[in-house]
């Protein structure tokens, strides 16, 4: 029958690529936070429930 098991197995086809790179997504400010939030009409501290692993105290660099 083809199906999987348990039901809420993931599969897929992936491919690998010698030239794929990838990075990773550096830390963000709490103005990014509130950027965020405003885009998709959440409140802020819903936002950083979500984003809190990725929130830094410090100010960014110039």
């Amino acid at each position: 029958s083809l199906a999987m098991w348990p039901a809420a197995s993931v599969s897929g086809y992936y491919f690998g690529n010698p030239e794929a790179r990838y990075f990773g997504v550096g830390k963000i400010c709490r103005d990014q936070v509130d950027d965020f939030a405003t885009r998709k009409g959440i409140a802020t501290e819903e936002a950083e429930k979500w984003l809190s692993p990725t929130i830094t105290d410090e100010l960014p660099k110039n």
